[in-house]
């Protein structure tokens, strides 16, 4: 299935760019992620510089760990790198979440 990529929040377009302030999200643009999500995402924004060459802000992208319960939290953010790059290099790992309308 194809995504409109522009159609949901987070977005960080191919250049690398941020769309969004973290401060002005909504809470249902955080997610808490268990360790196998927390892998699936790395990967995901691994590929994104390795398969694409886009370098995404780490501050935007770096998870943020409870110092207490150790738990890791992100925000519910995906790269639109476009149908050609996709075409090119073939779809982006999955990320462990749904996107926000």
């Amino acid at each position: 299935s194809s995504i409109s990529h522009s159609s949901f929040l987070g977005e960080v377009s191919s250049d690398g760019s941020v769309h969004f302030s973290q401060a002005a999200l909504p809470p249902e643009m955080f997610a808490k992620l268990t360790s196998a999500q927390l892998s699936m995402y790395e990967t995901y924004w691994n590929g994104v510089t390795a398969i694409y060459g886009i370098n995404v802000d780490r501050s935007v992208i770096a998870p943020w760990i409870h110092p207490e319960s150790g738990d890791a939290y992100v925000v519910k953010c995906h790269c639109a790198v476009g149908k050609k790059k996709i075409k090119e290099h073939g779809p982006l790992p999955q990320l462990p979440y749904d996107l926000v309308p």
